[in-house]
């Protein structure tokens, strides 16, 4: 863009034709981008660039696309790769940091008001193995000592005992956190860690938020 011969055309002409042919470019770009995106998990997206075109750009996309739109940034053209990385982690980060925040007061609210959620190994637990945890909240770097019955899989924050109480099978000593954390991903459950919350630190740093 910004790289043409006028020749003999008239301004608005020129004008014209040259608007015309940018929201072609900015519809290939467009449908590129929902290619690329489809059939992949994308959390988000970032769009960057010089002048107004970026605006052009946002009103082109698809409403679904236009709402993982995370950050508008001015950016030179001849930003290198590198940069427009930098300035996607920065921004992608943020907004990892704002949701984590939003889900752990969302955690707060629903256990003040006896609401769907529960705090704690023993109640995340029991809630994960019915499948009634839509998110599983944990506090950052949480770890809880335990152990796992290598035969039903029996899971408790205890000493580990030499067989397990329920089956008699063997055991293995585990991080509690880290088996609730497999659980969640085999029954569907988000998981959101959160970097500090007063709420999670008093229950051994684990919470859901439930389904039903």
């Amino acid at each position: 863009m910004n790289k043409h011969k006028k020749g003999g055309w008239s301004q608005m002409r020129f004008n014209r034709l040259r608007k015309g042919a940018i929201k072609s470019f900015l519809s290939e770009v467009a449908e590129d981008l929902l290619e690329s995106c489809t059939g992949q998990e994308t959390r988000g997206l970032v769009v960057a660039g010089p002048g107004t075109a970026k605006s052009q750009l946002l009103e082109i996309l698809p409403a679904d696309m236009g709402k993982r739109v995370l950050g508008v940034v001015d950016l030179s053209i001849d930003a290198t790769k590198r940069e427009l990385l930098e300035i996607g982690n920065e921004i992608a980060l943020a907004d990892e940091r704002e949701r984590s925040m939003e889900r752990a007061e969302e955690l707060r609210s629903e256990i003040l008001r006896g609401g769907l959620a529960v705090r704690g190994v023993d109640a995340t637990k029991a809630a994960l193995a019915v499948g009634r945890v839509g998110v599983l909240v944990l506090l950052k770097d949480a770890s809880v000592p335990g152990w796992i019955c290598e035969r039903c899989e029996a899971l408790e924050a205890k000493k580990r005992p030499p067989e397990c109480p329920i089956c008699g099978g063997p055991t293995s000593t585990v991080d509690v956190v880290n088996e609730l954390y497999e659980l969640a991903e085999r029954t569907d459950a988000e998981v959101e860690f959160v970097e500090e919350d007063p709420c999670l630190a008093s229950s051994e740093g684990v919470g859901a938020l439930l389904r039903y």
